[in-house]
């Protein structure tokens, strides 16, 4: 196995590790199965989706599936001896992870070959990263990627990429993609994304209202007020910046001028401040921007 890149605690600094087990104890949501607070109730309800009440299906399956990756969680495989791995110099996060078949391991687990015969790609993505979730320091990865789109292109091979989130809050600009070819084995591992951010407080204490307060007040554009805005909450961090909670809230003041504030949810400062113009003519999702990590 090859590893490039120095590997450096977030900002050089030696942090002890926590186990995962504590670290999801500080978890809260869980976004795949919206039943999960009912416990057993569940299972009856399934039964009776089976026999044919009406009962959403899909929601057993997002149970059965939860169950899945607990299964694979913490394997700590042992990736082939091909694998190439480039972690990220400021978090240690891996940005490029490359082998033959880096899945090889995973394939003797008849739960991962169900999945693989199945054709299920998105859930062999996550149960890879499941069971090596201590290499991608990812505490729960079934709750904290999100599938934001599925291609498959001429030759079979599956490109999945997925959004970042820590209790149901996006992460600024933290994407992953994983790629399977076309027997479904993973072969390829690309993101920019940053460690769970446990440690991220996710209640605001600026509201919406002030926060939007400070946009207008930025703008220096009389008569608007930014009453059309709308704040998104987003988990932000940069080089400069540690993970934080903060509001995005984009504005258009002309056709020809639109900005995106991210602005600090406990402080009210403003971390960034960006076009959403490009040539002064086609707008752009802001959020879409590549940040310096």
């Amino acid at each position: 196995m090859i590893e490039q890149g120095q590997l450096l605690d977030r900002n050089g600094k030696k942090r002890k590790m926590m186990e995962t087990g504590d670290l999801k104890k500080k978890l809260s949501s869980n976004r795949h199965c919206p039943f999960s607070a009912v416990g057993p109730v569940l299972n009856i309800l399934c039964i009776l989706s089976i026999v044919g009440f009406g009962f959403p299906a899909t929601a057993c399956d997002g149970v059965n599936r939860q169950s899945n990756h607990d299964h694979f969680e913490g394997m700590d495989m042992e990736l082939p001896s091909d694998t190439i791995i480039k972690r990220d110099e400021n978090n240690a996060t891996i940005i490029f992870l490359k082998g033959k078949n880096l899945s090889e391991g995973l394939e003797k687990d008849k739960n991962f070959q169900e999945l693989q015969t199945e054709g299920l790609y998105s859930e062999i993505a996550l149960a890879f990263i499941s069971a090596n979730n201590l290499l991608f320091k990812i505490v729960d990865p079934v709750n904290e990627l999100t599938v934001k789109s599925i291609n498959i292109d001429d030759l079979g091979y599956k490109h999945i990429r997925f959004q970042q989130e820590f209790n149901g809050i996006p992460i600024w600009a933290s994407e992953f993609n994983v790629h399977l070819d076309s027997f479904n084995h993973v072969y390829l591992l690309q993101g920019r994304y940053i460690p769970t951010p446990v440690e991220v407080e996710t209640q605001p204490v600026l509201k919406e209202e002030d926060a939007k307060r400070i946009v207008t007040d930025n703008l220096a554009s009389p008569g608007h007020e930014c009453l059309k805005c709308r704040p998104e909450m987003i988990i932000y961090t940069s080089i400069e910046v540690e993970a934080r909670l903060a509001y995005r809230i984009v504005t258009t003041l002309r056709a020809t001028e639109g900005w995106a504030f991210i602005i600090d949810a406990a402080t009210g400062a403003v971390l960034e401040k960006l076009t959403t113009v490009y040539n002064n003519t086609a707008p752009f999702d802001a959020n879409n921007i590549n940040k310096k990590m």
